[in-house]
C-alpha cells in the first residue's frame, strides 16, 4: 500500500514539472511574439544624424591656402587623376591633411615657414638624373619621402644616388617570388606569411609576386618582402630576401620605397598611414571604427525554385532557408563576431506566378528582431523588371503586411545607382545608404555621397572565398579607418545547380573567408549599415588638430566631438592616461580611442 502511494506521489510530481515545462516555453514564446516589434526598424531613431554632405571636411589644395591653413599637409609629385593619386588624394582626406600637388619634382617650391608632413612621389613623375640633387636636398632638411611606386630597375643600377638614398642595391630586374612576409608592427594584425606553407594547394595566392628584386643594405628597415625560394639549392637568408615595403634612414629624414602598385589600389590608404605613423614617434588619426557584413538576397522571400531545391537538397524552400541556411548564418555571425545586415529579396523574378510567402516574410522579420539585425532592400532580380518596377512590386508587399519598417539601405549594382536615387517609390522613403556590390568595387573608393544626405558605402571586400590579398587589404582598412564592410553574396543559394557549389560547401568558404577577416577586429564596433552609415558621417565631417608637449598629447575637436574617434600610434610610448575620452589597446603601441569631449587630453609614458 505505501508503495502505491510513492508511485502516485511520484507520477504527480512529474506530471506536474512536465505541465510547468510545456507552460514555461509556451508561455515565453508567446510574450516573445507579443513584444518582438519586428515590425519597426530600431535603427531609424537611433542612428538618426542631421550631418551631410555639407558638413564633410574638404581638403584645400590651392598652393597658398594650404600654407596660410593651419591643417597639416602633405606634396605630391604626381597626378590626382591616376590610380595612386586618387589613392593619395582620398588618404588625405581621410587623415585630415591638405595637399600640393605638383607634375615635376623641378616645379616644387619649398616654404621654410611650414614644412610638409611629407613628400610622396609617383616615380613616373621623377626625371632620376634631373631630380635626384633637389631630391637628397629635401631629405637634408628634415623632410621624409615616399615613393609611392618605384624608379625603373635601370634607374637604379644607372644612379649610384639614387641606390644609396633608397638603401639598396638592385639585384635583378624580374623575379618571380613564392610568397609575401609582413612583418609585426607595420600594419595591424601582426607579423602574416602569405606562403605555399600556409596555401599548400595554392587557393589562396594572389599577391602580386613578380617584382624587381633589391636587396636592402644597411640603416634600412623592412616591413614586407618577398619570399623567394633558393637557387641552385642555396638558401637565401631572410636580410637578402627581395624588399617590397622598407625604410632607408639619412641623418635627417627618412626614405620609404614601395616595390608594387599597392599604392594604387584604395587600400594603400593603410600602407601611407603605417608609413606616418613609422616616420614619427606619435601619430594620431581619425577612423571610422566600424565593422560590418551585408549578407546580399536573403532570405528570398518567394519560392521560385522549388523543383531545383527539392532536387539538391530533398527539401522544400522554406525548410532551407529555415533549418538549414539560417542557423549557419547566425553561428557565422556568432563565430566571427559580426554583426549582419540582410538585404532581403522578396522576388528575383518578378514574371512568373509565384508570390511573397507572407509566412516567411513574417518568419524572418521576427527574427531579425531578436538578434537585433536590421533588414535592407536589394535591386537584385533576374528578370527584365527595371529598378523601380521592382521596388514598387516591393513596395506593395511591405506596406500590407510590415508597414511601419523603414528600410534605411539597399544594395545596388553601380550602374543602378542612379535609378535607385531618382526612385520615387515609397519604400524608399526613409533611405539614407546605398551599398555598392562587392562585385562592382574596383579598389578606387570606400564611402561617399551621392546626394546631399545619401550616403553610398561600397562592399570592399568579398566574403564568399578567402584569398590572401583580402586578408592584406583587410588589415589595410583596420590600420587606416578601423573599417571593414565585406559581403556575403547568397543570391544563387535558392537556385542550385550542379556547375554551382551547394550550401555545404559554400558556407566552408564563407566561414573561412569571414572569421579570418574578423580575426583582429577585437576592440573594433560591430555594425549594422545603420550603425556604419552614422558612423562615416561623423568620421567625414570630423576636424580637428593637436599638440605635443612634453608627455602630453593635446587633441582639440572642431564642430561636434560626440563620438568622434581616433587611433593613436606611438613608436616607443604607452598611452597611460586619457581625459575627455577612453581608450582601448589594439596591439602593442597603438590605441582606439573615443571622444566624449571637444578636447582630449592623451598622457603618454616611456614603454617598460
Amino acid at each position: 500500500m505505501e508503495n502505491i502511494n510513492l508511485s502516485k506521489r511520484i507520477y504527480f510530481t512529474v506530471s506536474s514539472l512536465m505541465l510547468l515545462v510545456i507552460f514555461m516555453f509556451q508561455f515565453s514564446g508567446i510574450i516573445r511574439k507579443k513584444y518582438n516589434s519586428f515590425d519597426e526598424n530600431r535603427y531609424e531613431k537611433s542612428e538618426m544624424t542631421g550631418l551631410n554632405s555639407n558638413d564633410e571636411f574638404s581638403v584645400i589644395t590651392s598652393e597658398d591656402d594650404v600654407i596660410k591653413s593651419d591643417s597639416r599637409y602633405i606634396v605630391y609629385i604626381g597626378n590626382l587623376d591616376s590610380e595612386c593619386g586618387n589613392t593619395v588624394y582620398k588618404w588625405c582626406s581621410y587623415t585630415k591633411r591638405n595637399i600640393v600637388v605638383y607634375r615635376s619634382v623641378g616645379d616644387y617650391h619649398r616654404y621654410n615657414e611650414k614644412y610638409p608632413d611629407a613628400v610622396l612621389l609617383d616615380a613616373e613623375y621623377v626625371n632620376v638624373s634631373k631630380d635626384i640633387t633637389t631630391l637628397s636636398m629635401l631629405t637634408d632638411y628634415g623632410i621624409n619621402l615616399v615613393f609611392c611606386t618605384l624608379p625603373s630597375y635601370d634607374d637604379f643600377v644607372a644612379s649610384q644616388w639614387l641606390s644609396q638614398m633608397c638603401g639598396v642595391s638592385p639585384e635583378s630586374s624580374q623575379i618571380t617570388a613564392s610568397g609575401i612576409k609582413l612583418y609585426d608592427g607595420f600594419l595591424f594584425g601582426g607579423e602574416t606569411w602569405y606562403t605555399k606553407e600556409n596555401d599548400p594547394d595554392g587557393e589562396f595566392q594572389d599577391m602580386q609576386l613578380t617584382m624587381p628584386w633589391y636587396r636592402t643594405m644597411s640603416g634600412t628597415k623592412t616591413y614586407m618582402s618577398a619570399v623567394l625560394d633558393g637557387v641552385s639549392g642555396e638558401e637565401i637568408e631572410n636580410e637578402d630576401q627581395p624588399a617590397v615595403i622598407w625604410r632607408k634612414s639619412l641623418d635627417h629624414a627618412y626614405v620609404f620605397c614601395i616595390n608594387g602598385d599597392y599604392i594604387k589600389d584604395i587600400s594603400g590608404i593603410g600602407i601611407l598611414t603605417a608609413i606616418m605613423s613609422e616616420a614619427s614617434d606619435y601619430e594620431l588619426y581619425p577612423v571610422v571604427d566600424a565593422q560590418t557584413v551585408v549578407v546580399k538576397d536573403y532570405p528570398v522571400l518567394a519560392f521560385e525554385h522549388e523543383d531545383k531545391v527539392d532536387e539538391y537538397y530533398s527539401r522544400s524552400t522554406s525548410s532551407l532557408l529555415e533549418n538549414v541556411i539560417w542557423p549557419d548564418i547566425t553561428n557565422l555571425a556568432e563565430a566571427s563576431g559580426a554583426k549582419f545586415t540582410f538585404m532581403t529579396a522578396p522576388q528575383l523574378n518578378y514574371s512568373d506566378n509565384n508570390l511573397v510567402s507572407v509566412r516567411e516574410l513574417d518568419y524572418f522579420f521576427r527574427l531579425f528582431a531578436e538578434i537585433d539585425a536590421e533588414a535592407g532592400l536589394t535591386t537584385s532580380r533576374d528578370d527584365l523588371t527595371t529598378v523601380e518596377g521592382k521596388l514598387e512590386a516591393d513596395n506593395s508587399v511591405f506596406s500590407n503586411y510590415l508597414e511601419n519598417y523603414k528600410f534605411l539601405s539597399i544594395s545596388a549594382k553601380k550602374s543602378e545607382i542612379s535609378e535607385v536615387v531618382q526612385s520615387e517609390s515609397e519604400i524608399l522613403d526613409g533611405l539614407r545608404t546605398v551599398v555598392m556590390d562587392a562585385d562592382d568595387h574596383r579598389g578606387t573608393g570606400l564611402f561617399s555621397y551621392i546626394e546631399n544626405d545619401i550616403l553610398e558605402l561600397e562592399s570592399i571586400i568579398s566574403g564568399d572565398k578567402y584569398s590572401f590579398y583580402s586578408d592584406f587589404r583587410a588589415k589595410c582598412f583596420d590600420t587606416a579607418l578601423a573599417y571593414k564592410n565585406i559581403e556575403l553574396n547568397m543570391s544563387n543559394v535558392c537556385e542550385p545547380d550542379k556547375s554551382e557549389m551547394l550550401w555545404d560547401e559554400n558556407i566552408k568558404l564563407k566561414s573561412t573567408a569571414l572569421i579570418s577577416y574578423m580575426n583582429n577586429s577585437g576592440v573594433y564596433s560591430k555594425c549594422s549599415v545603420a550603425e556604419t552609415d552614422k558612423r562615416v558621417r561623423e568620421f567625414l565631417s570630423v576636424n580637428y588638430s593637436y599638440e605635443i608637449e612634453g608627455s602630453e598629447i593635446t587633441v582639440k575637436i572642431d564642430g561636434n566631438s560626440s563620438g568622434v574617434r581616433f587611433i593613436l600610434r606611438t613608436r616607443s610610448g604607452e598611452l597611460t592616461g586619457i581625459s575627455g575620452g577612453t581608450y582601448a589597446m589594439i596591439e602593442t603601441g597603438a590605441y582606439l580611442i573615443t571622444a566624449d569631449s571637444s578636447q582630449l587630453v592623451l598622457t603618454v609614458s616611456d614603454r617598460n
